[in-house]
């Protein structure tokens, strides 16, 4: 599951909403920081180990 700001944020504002305690929103806040830190990890040593081949665009234009 990717995690992005916009879900991070519903699902925040819903616990709120739905009367949630501090602590539950902090750790749901806690793992979800956790696992966009994994995510961004993994996609980093992907970048490394695969260089990205030149932009499509740089190819149409000094076609």
């Amino acid at each position: 599951m990717v995690s992005n700001g916009i879900y991070s944020y519903d699902s925040l504002c819903t616990g709120k909403k739905k009367g949630l305690n501090p602590l539950d929103l902090s750790l749901s806040n806690l793992y979800i920081v956790i696992l966009r830190h994994i995510n961004l990890s993994i996609w980093w040593r992907w970048r490394e180990l695969n260089p990205r081949p030149p932009a499509l665009r740089s190819r149409i234009l000094h076609a």
